[in-house]
């Protein structure tokens, strides 16, 4: 009606009536045409806006229909995700799994046994740093200096990661699961038998918490200069910061069960019964697997493992020389890559030359003697004396009584 009327107008024609364009009866129809169409673009604006909200709200009550079937897990790895309430309820049970109270006991017996094995010295970088050492000297030495600052004053660590450039690195690879923090070889002071109360009370210099913090010092340090040096090739390459965070973590014997979403029944029993420090075991096995991987992992892993050998096995052979002692290249040996002090044969004592002795008892027992493989006796078996000497102290103790 109002374009009608607006095109009579034009026309100086409305109802078969001329009417002329300077008269007042044309302003006042003109006038009257201008504000019916205003009025008609602002209730078309209305309805155009009520549209949208209609499908905004019937998109809303659908969604919210949809979340009732659906819950959130609460475990890292299910980070903003949400899943079928019947899966949910299922990984939500798992991870609320308490270990029985016996093996925790014995989880903490153990966790006192592996500090006191490892916990009084600074050979945190001679065992897991190990890899760092031999793939980069300069970083490692960082890394041990202030390792020992840290048992002389225990402010020294914490001051290091609060360092801008350090407290960034920490901010883009926490959330991809870099570990920060306590070992499993020093657990015994942070919340086992070593920090009740009457110990605490005894130590009155904190000597225990010096050596754990320099413990832990060592392992923060070496993943977080180690990040620095690989994370400008990673980023420039666009490689993944989940991948550079598993190696830094392997590479250095640290791994969360937690994280993986192992129970607490199953973390509790391994670390009582089944190895003497689980996670430090895994996390090396993960650091040899990654060898067949692909990916910026695999080719780090392949990198720092291929570092780590040939570093060894030259910085060995050139101190036996110096010292005048035939090397031993011999990974079937019990002197492999060690030279002899006095009456003593001491080396590198990390996972890494284990495992080495792990694949040459291994070969020679495939040629030798084959049926060794399958022998439930550690003498014969190559795999389970590796095994054997990685059990938990008690399994170890009953082990000794029964064979």
């Amino acid at each position: 009606y109002i374009k009608g009327l607006q095109t009579d107008l034009r026309a100086g024609s409305v109802g078969g009536r001329i009417i002329e364009k300077s008269t007042s009866h044309y302003r006042k129809l003109a006038g009257v045409a201008k504000d019916l169409e205003g009025l008609v673009e602002k209730e078309a604006k209305r309805l155009t806006s009520a549209k949208r909200n209609k499908s905004i709200a019937m998109k809303t009550a659908r969604g919210s229909l949809e979340m009732r079937r659906l819950k959130a897990v609460g475990h890292p790895f299910a980070a903003n995700q949400f899943f079928p309430n019947e899966v949910a309820d299922v990984l939500n049970d798992m991870l609320r799994d308490k270990a029985m109270p016996v093996f925790t006991k014995l989880s903490d017996v153990n966790a006192l046994s592996r500090f006191m094995v490892t916990g009084f010295d600074f050979g945190a970088g001679l065992i897991q740093g190990v890899p760092l050492l031999m793939s980069n000297p300069v970083k490692w030495g960082k890394a041990w200096g202030l390792s020992f600052q840290t048992f002389l004053k225990p402010e020294v660590r914490g001051r290091y990661l609060q360092q801008p450039e350090n407290l960034k690195v920490l901010q883009e690879l926490i959330p991809e699961g870099l570990i920060i923090g306590n070992s499993e070889f020093m657990q015994a002071v942070s919340s086992g038998i070593l920090a009740s109360n009457p110990v605490r009370a005894i130590d009155r210099l904190n000597i225990l918490q010096r050596f754990s913090s320099s413990f832990n010092a060592f392992g923060d340090i070496a993943r977080v200069e180690w990040a620095k040096a690989l994370l400008p090739m990673v980023k420039r390459e666009g490689k993944s910061l989940r991948e550079l965070s598993a190696f830094l973590n392997e590479a250095t014997g640290v791994m969360s069960t937690k994280a993986l979403g192992v129970s607490a029944t199953q973390r509790s029993i391994e670390g009582s019964v089944l190895l003497f420090a689980p996670r430090y075991f895994r996390a090396n096995i993960a650091f040899w697997a990654d060898m067949t991987r692909g990916g910026l992992r695999g080719n780090l892993a392949r990198d720092a493992l291929t570092s780590m050998i040939m570093g060894t096995f030259f910085w060995y052979y050139g101190v036996s020389k110096a010292l005048g002692q035939e090397p031993n290249l011999d990974p079937t040996s019990g002197k492999f890559l060690t030279i002899q002090i006095g009456e003593d044969h001491i080396g590198l004592g990390s996972m890494q030359v284990a495992m080495l002795r792990l694949f040459g008892n291994t070969y020679k027992t495939l040629t030798e003697n084959p049926m060794g493989m399958v022998k439930l006796d550690s003498r014969d078996n190559p795999l389970l004396r590796f095994y054997r000497g990685r059990v938990a102290p008690l399994t170890g103790s009953a082990w000794d009584i029964l064979t």
